[in-house]
């Protein structure tokens, strides 16, 4: 073994033999793997059985466990048939009241304006017809009278 310092604070490590290619398969044949003391080798055989006689109960009882959750499947099937049909009538009802809400809601708006100012909405009424006169269409953008 041999180490080299050249200056100070430089450290080299030592060279050391390493045995050559042919000399380290013979050191592979000789090697073995130290032995398993008892107790490791019983808790390795007791985790093996548990994991196989899990395995086993497993399969054994699953087929009659979906047998038996099947009709509550089925129930549940059905019963999320029902909830999609009603979430879609209940969706479609709430479009109709929202837009009846909207109708109540302009017609006051309109009946007020008529008996707060009835002029003006007579004047409004004019100007619109005058232009509406001759066209297949109208849209009327109206506001309350404030």
């Amino acid at each position: 073994m041999t180490t080299r310092k050249d200056k100070p604070g430089n450290y080299a490590f030592p060279e050391i033999a390493t045995p050559t290619s042919s000399s380290r398969q013979g050191m592979a044949t000789h090697w073995q793997a130290p032995p398993e003391s008892l107790a490791e080798k019983v808790q390795a055989a007791e985790a093996q059985a548990y994991e196989e006689g899990y395995h086993q109960g497993r399969n054994r009882a699953l087929p009659a466990e979906m047998a038996r959750v099947q009709p509550l499947n089925d129930l549940l099937a059905v019963v999320m048939g029902v909830l999609d049909t009603h979430r879609h009538q209940i969706h479609a009802a709430g479009a109709q009241e929202t837009v009846r809400l909207g109708m109540a809601m302009a017609r006051d708006i309109l009946h007020h304006d008529i008996r707060r100012q009835p002029e003006r909405v007579e004047a409004a009424f004019r100007e619109i017809l005058a232009r509406a006169a001759g066209q297949e269409r109208v849209k009327v953008n109206a506001l309350p009278i404030v």
